[in-house]
């Protein structure tokens, strides 16, 4: 017995089914899913997201999109984390769904779409995706946080999600440790979680400057750990530079996957940093944009329980139902 919508096994069983795309960008991944006719409630989101990001008992994902209609835009992305919460842009995300629509719909030149009310453009030339970002709203320099008896030099940034940004290079006691042996999940929780940065908390990143170029590992929030690649977290880092160590833009960072990502901005030469607050005005940065790699990894079909959170194949779910 075939199912294509709703399948209802041992009557309060009821299964959705829901066609997924598995993207990465830079070793960042999520399950990517097509939902320009509303198909899926907000609370299916949240939980779906939840249960297909496992990576025990699901697909395994750093976030789900969905991708929504717009009335005048291409199209919606709509991010989860893999904790079901939402509320900030994710940048490798943005290129995987915009990589993703091309599958959906004929885009040529720029694409702008829209993401958690914010208005965003982007190419795709191959599997190299290039997207484009308003203004950061906040940038804050030099600030100092206490962590067990450790004072930490950090820079803040909302550049469409909150990020902490850790110069190894200027913190003594980073300093003496190897660079990919830092304990990022465990100095990552303690800065997301710092009373500095609120209650919605900051991404934390970590990164040495290397020449004119940028190593970076960043402890997403969300995702509650290090992940391979974080596009924000690369767009906060390359600003910080700019401002903190003088670095010119476009500017080159590897991840913590080894991948190349690369952030362009322009700043305004009349900039003047507030010297009391070292507040830099957001919208002395314009013209921002990051690149890399992006690819479209395979398709699946899934069968989801709402009520349960429980995830099954179509077979399985249709051998159920015989």
């Amino acid at each position: 017995m075939a199912c294509f919508a709703v399948c209802s096994i041992n009557m309060s069983d009821t299964f959705i089914r829901i066609p997924f795309t598995k993207a990465e960008g830079t070793q960042n991944d999520f399950v990517v899913v097509d939902d320009r006719k509303a198909s899926y409630p907000e609370t299916v989101r949240r939980s779906f997201a939840q249960a297909i990001c496992h990576r025990r008992r699901g697909v395994g994902a750093d976030g789900a999109i969905f991708i929504d209609e717009h009335p005048t835009k291409s199209f919606t992305m709509s991010f989860f984390n893999p904790d079901g919460s939402d509320g900030s842009m994710c940048g490798n995300g943005g290129r995987c769904a915009l990589l993703f629509a091309t599958t959906l719909m004929p885009l040529e030149g720029t694409t702008h779409f829209e993401a958690v009310g914010d208005p965003y453009s982007g190419t795709v030339n191959g599997r190299v995706v290039r997207l484009h970002f308003p203004a950061p709203k906040n940038i804050e320099l030099h600030r100092t946080i206490e962590m067990d008896g450790v004072s930490l030099q950090v820079h803040y940034l909302d550049v469409g999600a909150e990020h902490a940004v850790v110069f190894v290079n200027d913190n003594p006691t980073l300093q003496r440790q190897e660079f990919n042996g830092l304990d990022v999940d465990g100095l990552g929780r303690a800065i997301r979680n710092h009373p500095a940065f609120g209650p919605k908390g900051a991404n934390a990143n970590f990164v040495l400057v290397d020449g004119d170029r940028l190593k970076y590992r960043t402890f997403e929030k969300g995702v509650e750990a290090e992940t391979q690649s974080c596009g924000t977290g690369a767009i906060a880092s390359a600003i910080a530079a700019k401002f903190v160590h003088d670095l010119d833009a476009p500017i080159d960072l590897i991840t913590n996957g080894g991948d190349s990502l690369r952030v362009g901005f322009a700043v305004d030469q009349q900039t003047n940093i507030q010297a009391e607050t070292h507040t830099v005005p957001g919208d002395s940065v314009s013209d921002v944009y990051f690149e890399g790699e992006a690819n479209l990894v395979f398709q699946g079909d899934v069968f989801y329980n709402p009520e349960t959170g429980r995830l099954s194949t179509p077979k399985i779910a249709d051998a159920l139902l015989d």
